[in-house]
């Protein structure tokens, strides 16, 4: 949908709103039959959208699902000025892409993970309960004019409401859940509750299940950061294997892997000597000795199956991170490209063992990575 239409839509809802408003103020007594309007006239004015008509165990195909415009990445263009100057005056560590970030390892800008993006709200949406990327902290600034209601509960407590929501039959990576608070309490989980004003910043702890909903008309500005520390990177590892674990559907487009391009960066750590300390060196080893052992198993599968390896100098145009063109997970050392010129995953292509593969790039020398994995040295 065309930015253009859903302002639009947001000032025709003001509108509307606002009349409302004044009637009930001039006159109270019929505030319900004021209120019974105004849903009326919201119900007329919903704009088609990907829930709307379609999720009938949960809602009337005309009930109003307020949309909010998300995602819209801020560039260099003018009309992001004012928010550049803002994030500006952050300090270096809560900047996107900032020095100190791990992601300066993974050799890619990704739109709202390390570059900024825009939401633009109206009142009552929500994005429903989930984590950052991977587990990544983050930073949200509310532009206003309105606030924003933020629930959250420490990483600690994970476990636990990951129980609930199997218990209910949700899923933080398939379901949009809405988990009470009450219900949290009940448990004994701690819950934060708070009230983001305009003006305000909101940095959400790496691996926090929060999830936020709109008080008035609130346009906020996020992304995200990786901190360089033990637990952030234990828990991307972890948030990425939770991801990994769950059983691929049919439709691979069903299916959403983990973006941040997580083995880029700790090899990547590696070849660019980042001073780490001894947690850290034995965490990043145990994640490349599973790198190390999957790349093996890539490359005796790709043997088998007599497809030429060549080396990545030798092919043009290959991506600094490489994803399978069907279900967009992560490569990394060794890439199948299919006879129709993309590359594809292993997984992906034994799924359509009939059809050939051109040749597998290798990225680097299997020896040179066993060189890397011995060069960590844990005292």
């Amino acid at each position: 949908m065309p930015l253009e239409r859903f302002m639009e839509h947001r000032k025709h809802i003001k509108e509307i709103a606002s009349e409302t408003y004044k009637k009930i103020m001039k006159d109270g007594k019929k505030a319900e039959d004021h209120l019974e309007e105004l849903e009326k006239k919201l119900e007329d004015c919903t704009l088609e959208g990907p829930f709307q008509g379609q999720q009938k165990n949960f809602c009337k195909p005309v009930t109003y699902l307020q949309p909010f415009a998300t995602n819209i990445n801020v560039t260099k263009d003018e009309k992001f000025e004012r928010a550049r100057r803002e994030i500006g005056k952050l300090p270096e560590c809560l900047k996107p892409n900032g020095a100190e970030d791990l992601m300066h390892f993974g050799d890619e800008i990704i739109q709202g993970l390390n570059q900024a993006q825009a939401y633009l709200k109206v009142p009552a949406v929500r994005t429903t309960a989930h984590w950052e990327i991977q587990g990544a902290g983050s930073i949200n600034l509310n532009v206003g004019p309105g606030s924003c209601l933020w629930i959250s509960c420490p990483i600690e407590y994970f476990n636990t409401v990951d129980s609930m929501l199997n218990q209910r039959g949700g899923s933080w990576t398939k379901s949009a859940v809405w988990p009470l608070v009450k219900d949290l309490r009940t448990k004994g989980i701690f819950v934060e509750v708070y009230e983001q004003m305009a003006g305000d910043m909101v940095y959400v702890g790496f691996g926090t299940p929060h999830w936020v909903q709109s008080v008035g008309f609130a346009d906020n500005i996020s992304w995200n950061i990786v901190v360089p520390t033990v637990n952030q990177l234990a828990t991307a590892a972890l948030i990425h294997d939770y991801h990994m674990s769950e059983p691929r559907p049919e439709n691979v487009a069903n299916w959403k892997p983990p973006i941040m391009p997580l083995e880029y960066m700790i090899w990547n750590m590696v070849i660019k000597r980042k001073e780490m300390d001894g947690e850290m060196k034995r965490a990043v080893k145990s994640m490349l000795m599973r790198s190390l052992a999957n790349a093996a198993a890539e490359e005796a599968y790709a043997i088998v199956k007599t497809c030429p390896i060549v080396n990545l100098a030798d092919v043009p145009d290959v991506p600094a991170v490489a994803r399978c063109y069907p279900c967009d997970r992560v490569l990394f050392n060794y890439l199948p490209v299919h006879q129709e010129g993309y590359i594809i995953c292993f997984q992906c292509y034994f799924k359509r063992d009939e059809e050939k593969l051109v040749h597998v790039v290798q990225r680097y020398e299997m020896k040179y990575l066993v060189e890397l994995f011995d060069s960590v040295i844990i005292n």
